[in-house]
């Protein structure tokens, strides 16, 4: 699964006069940032500036709309898995001024190093910040997940769409939570944390004297997509059904 984006040395050439910019393919992982090499030959690092989680939930998108709904499941569950860390950590964040997400990561370690102990903790985490009942997290969906990882199981497309569906609504509702209690920090805690987490592969770009670039493909559960309201995960998946692609901008 990849992201249409552009080579930065050949957008510079194109604007004095060279050839106009021949389009890269960005593969979608949980990294921040990846190194490419344009059909020219460019080597260069686009940091895709969605969240990890949220790329991985657009991955099981493109994979459902292929009809690899066990393949869709596993994707968009342990997205929701990565994204339950972040409610632990934004909880935090938002209330101690000066707070660093990747320092409040590595200090949450260990209380948050199962799947169950991150479920706990965020729903845990969502119900003070609130000051109300958390988020209501069906059972079935992680029986789902388990049913096709340790079981071998290929659910429905139906099935997977459900599951898919269910969890960007959990998602919305932990972001529900959380929003609630005014943060500290001048900051959003996804602007931050995509800051900290890309500052290594900036160090090394540095090093290397390799150009660099900004993306983003709107992923549906981007955290940073405040500026508009957020393209629903069903209307996204018809549009990859269509047969269009992400493309950064």
């Amino acid at each position: 699964m990849f992201i249409t984006a552009s080579c930065p040395t050949c957008m510079q050439q194109a604007n004095e006069g060279g050839q106009a910019p021949v389009p890269i393919e960005v593969p979608i992982t949980t990294e921040p940032a990846s190194q490419v090499t344009c059909p020219r030959g460019h080597v260069s690092f686009v940091a895709v500036q969605d969240a990890p989680y949220a790329l991985l939930y657009e991955r099981a998108l493109q994979r459902l709309s292929r009809g690899l709904a066990r393949d869709a499941i596993l994707d968009a569950y342990t997205a929701f898995e990565m994204f339950l860390v972040h409610v632990v950590v934004r909880a935090r964040y938002d209330r101690e001024p000066g707070a660093s997400p990747t320092q409040l990561m590595s200090e949450l370690s260990d209380a948050l190093k199962t799947s169950d102990r991150c479920l706990a903790g965020a729903l845990v985490a969502a119900s003070i910040a609130c000051g109300g009942p958390p988020p209501k997290v069906p059972g079935r969906l992680q029986e789902m997940r388990n049913r096709a990882i340790h079981r071998g199981e290929h659910p429905s497309i139906k099935e997977a769409e459900e599951a898919c569906f269910t969890i960007e609504r959990l998602v919305r509702e932990f972001e529900g939570c959380l929003s609630k209690t005014p943060r500290v920090n001048a900051g959003a805690y996804a602007l931050r944390w995509h800051f900290e987490a890309f500052k290594k592969y900036r160090d090394a770009m540095d090093s290397a004297d390799v150009p660099f670039s900004f993306a983003s493909c709107s992923c549906v559960l981007d955290p940073a997509r405040a500026a508009k309201p957020p393209e629903s995960a069903q209307k996204r998946l018809e549009a990859y059904r269509s047969g269009q692609r992400p493309r950064a901008w």
